[in-house]
């Protein structure tokens, strides 16, 4: 069976780019109702701070794991980890970013934080200690039988972000759209049962409608609408498929929790070329992770240098 789970990093801020990754793994069919935080426990551990010298990978939600001292080290520890053992392996952030967001190069006339200069890989994690934890997770996944089969991601600059806000009058679309691309290539994975667990949008509890129209279908089942799960069988497949969303479906599901760490290391790359380009533009200018009020400070300082630069107001911010 193939089990994939889908998160976003960045649909709050109003700098840098909305991320959306995937995680796919395939799943022989004799661990019925897998878990893979104790199918793998023995590279992989739940928390975010494992104790003092545990060497296993936390996979968690990405807030928690990217809090704290050294926090940019853990998360790329374990992203740069598993983006390795999927083959997504780069010397530099765009050059990785290309690798994993393959649709990157159609969907951006890229600003020039992303060309005036690239960083080196990994950027604040140990080399050495990545391949040690990408041997130890291939060991223990061929042992069990399972397949990474795929890291995605849909990467939106603010420029195309904006694009599609206007299109749409609606953010939350935007983030659906991401969301149903990745879906949509989750689904034409060859292999057996298909599951897709993903992390609810919001308070939203109803999907049927928008998943019949973006996924083309002429049914689906709906299994349940609750407080806790949304989810749906699809019949339109040869093998049985089911779409479900999750409220806080990186505390429950292995796969989101990687596709958000995925997501949030991804987005982090993107934000420090970006901050690095803009620190070098504006003398004494502090960088930001694009948050509303941190945000607004960032752009309000900048925003007398785009004219300078060539640049539009909505290469840099968000209109919502």
């Amino acid at each position: 069976m193939l089990v994939t789970g889908i998160d976003e990093a960045g649909y709050g801020p109003v700098l840098g780019p909305l991320v959306v990754a995937s995680a796919t793994f395939s799943i022989p069919d004799r661990h019925p109702n897998p878990c893979l935080w104790s199918l793998l426990e023995r590279a992989v551990i739940r928390q975010p701070r494992p104790a003092r010298g545990d060497p296993r990978l936390p996979v968690c939600d990405s807030k928690k794991l990217y809090a704290g001292p050294r926090k940019l080290a853990r998360l790329e520890r374990t992203a740069a980890a598993f983006l390795a053992l999927a083959g997504h392996t780069a010397p530099s952030v765009m050059p990785l970013v290309r690798r994993v967001a393959d649709s990157w190069p159609d969907q951006v006339r890229q600003p020039p934080w992303y060309v005036a200069a690239d960083l080196p890989l990994p950027v604040a994690a140990s080399q050495a200690d990545i391949r040690t934890q990408t041997a130890a997770l291939s060991s223990t996944m061929r042992t069990r039988g399972i397949r990474l089969a795929g890291l995605r991601a849909v990467v939106l600059p603010a420029v195309d972000y904006n694009r599609m806000v206007r299109a749409t009058k609606n953010k939350a679309a935007v983030l659906f759209w991401a969301t149903m691309r990745l879906v949509t290539q989750a689904l034409a994975e060859d292999g057996s049962d298909h599951t897709l667990v993903i992390d609810r949008q919001g308070g939203r509890r109803r999907y049927a409608a928008a998943l019949l129209k973006s996924l083309d279908l002429d049914r689906l089942h709906v299994a349940t609408e609750d407080a806790q799960a949304s989810r749906y069988t699809l019949t339109h497949l040869p093998h049985l498929g089911e779409i479900g969303f999750y409220k806080s479906g990186e505390e429950h599901h292995f796969s989101i929790a990687l596709a958000s760490i995925i997501a949030k290391y991804i987005r982090e790359l993107c934000m420090g070329l970006f901050n690095r380009y803009w620190c070098q533009q504006v003398e004494g200018l502090t960088a930001t992770a694009g948050y509303y009020a941190d945000g607004m400070r960032f752009f309000g300082q900048i925003q007398p240098h785009l004219r300078r630069l060539g640049l539009e107001p909505t290469a840099v911010l968000r209109l919502r």
